[in-house]
């Protein structure tokens, strides 16, 4: 299957700037779900969506598609708290109609977001269908530099959570700077088992670089002996590449990767 997050952007060139113009943020999902697509987007309290049958008695659902109905359900209560994952979800289960409608009647999306990255499924095919639509990869770029990276600034313009702000960030700014880099750089984004092999191995000739996806001011250069980067992770702590570690055995490139970056004095005694 092609990329669904250029599956997303040919289907976004594909609304008419009746409903969207293009450039206008946030990606109004709900309007392109009703009048593009022709899908009622419906507001139900949780306990219903789990009454839907087919659907998963015991999980926490954010939302449905139900094909046959030509309806997008989603939670309430979610949707009341935090706009950002109701707009996603939307997104998702857009993809899900652009992507498997075929394959059956009904499709959720469940309220758990995992750090593991899942072999590619049709919920992960959806989701990032869904980020395609949330995150036109031009527009961010062009905010991201606009805004020197402020990501906090970047959430409410996208009308998105920082987990999912953060990710597209990654994959629009980024991945493809890693891209344009020689194997002299690695970057580990939820990969905290290649990263953390990576930084044993090279415990006595490396360097890491903690990148806070902004314009570089706020990321930090550590020797990979560093004990910053050794610390035990508490229970509830996120995985240490929830945001990316850029690796190399030169520092002078990892500082080319982000000049602002500043350098971690409790193991770098100079600069």
């Amino acid at each position: 299957m092609k990329d669904p997050r250029r599956r997303a952007e040919a289907f976004l060139e594909g609304v008419g700037t009746h409903v969207w113009d293009g450039t206008s943020l946030p990606v109004p999902v709900e309007t392109i779900a009703d009048s593009h697509v022709g899908l009622l987007v419906v507001e139900v309290p949780v306990g219903k969506l789990n009454e839907v049958p087919g659907a998963p008695a015991d999980a926490d659902l954010s939302g449905l598609l139900l094909v046959d109905r030509g309806q997008i359900w989603v939670n309430d209560w979610e949707a009341q708290q935090w706009p950002g994952r109701k707009r996603f979800t939307i997104g998702h289960e857009l993809g899900h109609w652009e992507l498997h409608r075929h394959q059956g009647s009904m499709f959720c999306r469940t309220a758990q977001v995992t750090a593991e990255r899942p072999a590619v499924d049709i919920e992960e095919q959806a989701s990032l269908f869904g980020a395609g639509l949330m995150f036109p990869t031009h527009l961010v770029r062009e905010h991201h530099a606009k805004l020197d990276g402020d990501v906090g600034t970047l959430c409410e313009l996208f009308g998105a959570s920082r987990v999912a702000m953060e990710r597209a960030i990654c994959f629009a700014v980024r991945r493809p700077l890693r891209d344009s880099l020689g194997d002299d750089v690695e970057m580990f984004h939820y990969d905290d088992e290649g990263y953390c092999a990576w930084r044993d191995a090279h415990a006595d000739d490396g360097f890491v670089l903690n990148d806070d996806l902004s314009n570089g001011d706020g990321c930090k250069l550590h020797r990979a002996c560093c004990s910053h980067l050794h610390r035990a992770l508490k229970e509830l702590d996120p995985p240490r590449t929830h945001r990316p570690k850029w690796c190399a055995t030169d520092a002078a490139v990892l500082r080319e990767v982000l000049p602002g970056a500043v350098a971690c004095t409790r193991c770098i005694k100079s600069g």
